[in-house]
C-alpha cells in the first residue's frame, strides 16, 4: 500500500466516522425535541403563573384564590392537548390501515413494525409526566 492510498482510506475512515458522530447526534436531538414539546404545556403552565403572579403583584392570598382558576385551565389545556394526540394518532391509524391494502407482504410487515414503533414513541413521550399513556392509544385497539 502506498501513502497516498493509505491516507485516503484514513480519510474515508474519518469521513465515515464523522457522519456517524453527526447523524447519531441528530437523531438524540430529535428525540429529547419529542420529550421537550410534550412538557412544554407543563412548563408554559408553569411559567404563567410566576408572570401572573409577578405582573400584577398579587399578594400570597391573591395567588391562592386564583390557584384553583390556574389549575383548571392547566387542566383544560392538558386535555386539549391529549385529544389533539389523539386525533393525529386517529388520522395516522386510519391512514395506514388503506396504505396496508397497497403493499406486499413484506411491506405490511415493515409497516407493521414501523406502526408499532410510533407507537411505543407515543407512549413514551407520554409517560413524560403528560398523564395516562393507555388513554391515547385505547381507540386504536
Amino acid at each position: 500500500m502506498t501513502v497516498l492510498t493509505k491516507a485516503r482510506l484514513i480519510g474515508c475512515m474519518a469521513v465515515i466516522f464523522l457522519t456517524g458522530v453527526v447523524c447519531g447526534s441528530v437523531i438524540s436531538i430529535r428525540g429529547e425535541r419529542r420529550k421537550q414539546q410534550l412538557q412544554t404545556v407543563e412548563k408554559a403552565c408553569h411559567r404563567m403563573r410566576q408572570d401572573l403572579k409577578a405582573r400584577l403583584s398579587l399578594s400570597d392570598v391573591q395567588f391562592k384564590g386564583i390557584s384553583p382558576i390556574l389549575d383548571r385551565m392547566d387542566r383544560e389545556i392538558k386535555e386539549v392537548q391529549f385529544q389533539t394526540i389523539g386525533k393525529v394518532e386517529s388520522a395516522v391509524h386510519q391512514s395506514f390501515a388503506e396504505m396496508e391494502n397497497m403493499l406486499t407482504p413484506p411491506q405490511q410487515e415493515r409497516l407493521h413494525e414501523y406502526a408499532a414503533e410510533r407507537r411505543r414513541r407515543v407512549q413514551e413521550g407520554c409517560a413524560s409526566g403528560q398523564g395516562p399513556k393507555d388513554r391515547l392509544l385505547e381507540k386504536r385497539h
